[in-house]
Order: structure tokens, then C-alpha cells, then sequence
């Protein structure tokens, strides 16, 4: 009996034996294969970050091979076909950029060539309206003898004509010198209190029926600027508030001193203008006159706030709907 048990025992070890010597190689190749994958994977992702970083710098000829792994291998072709997405995009742009510069290039052509033509039939336009301006000056004087007083009112309104026109003129050649860079300010010490006098005087052909008044508490402010440009700014705002401001209108021109500038201030009691109009005011071309049916380029206040801005000045509006416009700018001392 011991005999036949100590068979069976000897057998049966023998197959557990076999049996654990089976399993642990089963396990052995099942790890190895799972560090073989891993491996894989790791090298597969160094490779995707590799590839991801060139094409984010331009290199879009970069690749990824294929993979061995069923898993793999879907994810890179997935990548390849976003990195050929991603490559089409890129020429598509690049063929979009090429066009916008030649249509901008276009552009700034033709925009140079409007610009020669307007500074040039505004020149040549300055010669002609001087002259008539100064032959009607003659026959408002008499010096081509006695005129009635139809005559003089038809010389008085065609001079008055003649003058807005040369003003709007003078307006677009400035315009035209201050964005072909072809401007400086020419600084002096200047009484500016003097200055809006004269300024007021300059603009009697549109006064008209208007009530203007000028308010300062200083007889005289010397200060450094350019006479001619700021009397081109005064003159702006003046022609302005004339032109939306009714006859027996007032307006108001008020100075006064704070801190280390000088406030110029501009008011009328005219038709204001639109909210949703208020922060275009000052661009170039933009203008209300064709609601108003009034002549104008849209460039005056557009100029005269480069004009300020040169000074190292800022201006503003504020306004409300028939009740009138206030515009305020401010010069350095």
C-alpha cells in the first residue's frame, strides 16, 4: 500500500511540476510582452512629441511611421492626416496673404495717386478763386466805379461764396501735408487771446446774423504755438458751429486757464449732433453736412484734431439734440 502511494505521489508531483513550470512561462512571455508594449508606446509618444514640435514650427513634411501595433497605427494616421489638414490650411493662407498684399499694395497706389490728384486741382483750384476774390474785393470797393445796392449785395454774396470755397480748398491741402508727412508746427510765442480775436474777425463772412461772443478773464496770454495752425483749428470749429447753428444763433467762445494748459472752448446752441455720431466726429470724411445740406469735406475737424494732437493737446465734444455743441480742446503752456 505504501508503495502504490508513494507511485501516485511521485506522479502527481510531477505534473504540479509540470504544471507550475507551464505557468510561469505562460507569465513570463505575457510580461515580456506587456514591457515590450510599453516600450513601444513610450518610443511611439517620443515620436508624436518630436513630430508635434516640428510642425509647430513650420516642418510640415514631418511623418509619422506606421506602427506595428493595430492601436498604434490607427493614431498615426489619424495624426498624419491632421498634420496634411494642417499643411493645406497653411498654403491656403499663404496664397491668402499673397493676395491681400497685392490688393493692399493696390490700394496704397491708388490711394497715393487720389491723394496726388487732390493736392493738385486743389492747388491749381487756389490760383483762379484768389484772383475772382480779389476782383470782387475791387468792385466791393468801387474802384471800378459807383455800384447800387443790388449790386453790392449779389459782389457781397459771390465774395462770401468765393471765401468758403477757398476755405474748404485750404482745408484739403492741409489735410493732404499732414498725412504725406510733409508738415511741422512752427512754434513762436504767441498771444493766444489775439489769436482767437483775429481768428473771429477772419471768419465775419459767416457770421452772418450769428451772435458771438468771446469770454476770457485774461487781456493777454503769451504762450508757445503755431499761430497759423491754431487759427486754422478756431476757424474750423467757428465755420462748424455756423453751419449747424440757425441765424440769430449764439455762439460762444470761451478761455481760461488750468493747471499747466490753456481750455479753449467753442459752444453753440445749434441742431447737436446724433450720439451714435459722437466718436466718428473726428474722422476723416466723416460728415453731417448732407443731412444739412450744407457743403462740406468731412476733413475740418478730422484736421483739427491732428493739428491739436501736434501740440500735445487733446479735444473733445460733447453735444445734445437742439440744444447745441460744445467743443473743447486743451494747449500746453
Amino acid at each position: 500500500f505504501y508503495a502504490l502511494y508513494f507511485i501516485y505521489y511521485n506522479k502527481l508531483m510531477n505534473i504540479l511540476t509540470f504544471l507550475f513550470f507551464i505557468s510561469t512561462c505562460i507569465l513570463f512571455f505575457f510580461v515580456h510582452s506587456l514591457i515590450k508594449q510599453k516600450e513601444q508606446i513610450i518610443h511611439f509618444l517620443k515620436r508624436i512629441s518630436i513630430t508635434v514640435k516640428e510642425v509647430r514650427y513650420g516642418n510640415f513634411t514631418r511623418r509619422l511611421k506606421p506602427e506595428v501595433m493595430k492601436e498604434t497605427r490607427h493614431l498615426a494616421e489619424n495624426i498624419n492626416k491632421m498634420i496634411e489638414a494642417l499643411y493645406d490650411r497653411e498654403l491656403m493662407i499663404k496664397a491668402y496673404q499673397a493676395e491681400l498684399e497685392s490688393q493692399t499694395q493696390d490700394l496704397s497706389e491708388m490711394l497715393k495717386m487720389q491723394q496726388n490728384l487732390t493736392a493738385t486741382l486743389t492747388h491749381d483750384l487756389k490760383v483762379p478763386i484768389l484772383a475772382e476774390i480779389n476782383a470782387l474785393k475791387l468792385f466791393e470797393n468801387g474802384d471800378f466805379g459807383s455800384i447800387t445796392e443790388t449790386q453790392l449785395y449779389t459782389i457781397q454774396t459771390m465774395l462770401r461764396s468765393n471765401q468758403e470755397l477757398l476755405f474748404l480748398v485750404n482745408t484739403l491741402l492741409d489735410v493732404y501735408q499732414h498725412r504725406t508727412g510733409n508738415f511741422n508746427l512752427l512754434k513762436n510765442s504767441e498771444c493766444i487771446v489775439t489769436t482767437i480775436k483775429e481768428a473771429i474777425s477772419e471768419m465775419s463772412f459767416l457770421i452772418e446774423n450769428h451772435i458771438i461772443t468771446f469770454n476770457t478773464p485774461h487781456e493777454e496770454l503769451l504762450m508757445e504755438f503755431d499761430k497759423i495752425e491754431i487759427k486754422r483749428v478756431l476757424k474750423n470749429l467757428l465755420n462748424n458751429a455756423f453751419a449747424y447753428t440757425k441765424k440769430d444763433g449764439q455762439i460762444e467762445i470761451n478761455l481760461q486757464k488750468q493747471d499747466n494748459m490753456v481750455i479753449i472752448e467753442v459752444k453753440d446752441n445749434g441742431k447737436g449732433i446724433e450720439p451714435e455720431n459722437i466718436e466718428k466726429i473726428f474722422d476723416s470724411y466723416f460728415s453731417t453736412s448732407k443731412k444739412m445740406r450744407k457743403v462740406g469735406t468731412g476733413l475740418g475737424l478730422f484736421l483739427t484734431k491732428q493739428i491739436i494732437e501736434k501740440h500735445g493737446g487733446t479735444i473733445k465734444v460733447t453735444s445734445k439734440i437742439n440744444k447745441g455743441s460744445t467743443f473743447s480742446f486743451s494747449l500746453p503752456l
